[in-house]
């Protein structure tokens, strides 16, 4: 613990904590995800009685212990919420997994490698689903797959589906990879 006894450095530090005699309702500011300022930190509230599953990103269940602790103040799911680090090196797919399963989806500038591993469509956007970019220029995801496999990143299925201020380059090879997909209906 850094501060006071309400602040960690890290998601790993706040999992760390002992929870047998955090009351309910205790907040906590984490600076970051794995490091402070990564930009994957942000505030969190101890509910004894949840039992939702982890997410990694809005829901972060202790290393030992009961309850959760539930991300406060979000309006939309930032990918290093959920361990995007945005480096162009780590694979951060799971992190836009997550992300994407738990809300609006908030990419801030960095250039984040997707690797798709499986065959076909990567994640499903429902009706009214957003992905938003800090800006275009510097919020870049970069597409690779494995082993020539047809891959799909986004299989948009609904209405209102907003794409908006990130670009994507693809790295892909084999005959078919593509960051999108529609279905009509």
């Amino acid at each position: 613990r850094t501060g006071s006894p309400y602040q960690v450095d890290t998601i790993a530090d706040m999992k760390a904590i002992s929870v047998n005699l955090v009351p309910d309702g205790v907040s906590i500011i984490v600076l970051g995800y794995y490091e402070p300022g990564d930009g994957g930190g942000g505030d969190f509230i101890f509910s004894v009685s949840s039992a939702a599953s982890d997410n990694g990103g809005t829901v972060i269940a202790p290393d030992a212990g009961g309850g959760r602790w539930l991300r406060s103040n979000v309006t939309a799911m930032n990918v290093r919420f959920f361990g995007a680090k945005g480096d162009d090196a780590t694979n951060d797919l799971p992190a836009f997994q997550a992300a994407n399963d738990a809300g609006p989806v908030y990419i801030p500038d960095g250039t984040y490698r997707l690797v798709m591993t499986e065959l076909g469509s990567q994640m499903t956007l429902g009706p009214g689903q957003t992905w938003e970019g800090q800006s275009r220029a510097k919020s870049i995801l970069k597409l690779y797959n494995t082993d020539g496999l047809y891959v799909n990143l986004l299989n948009c299925e609904g209405d209102n589906i907003t794409l908006v201020d990130f670009s994507v380059q693809n790295y892909c090879t084999g005959i078919l990879c593509s960051w999108i997909g529609l279905r009509n209906g």
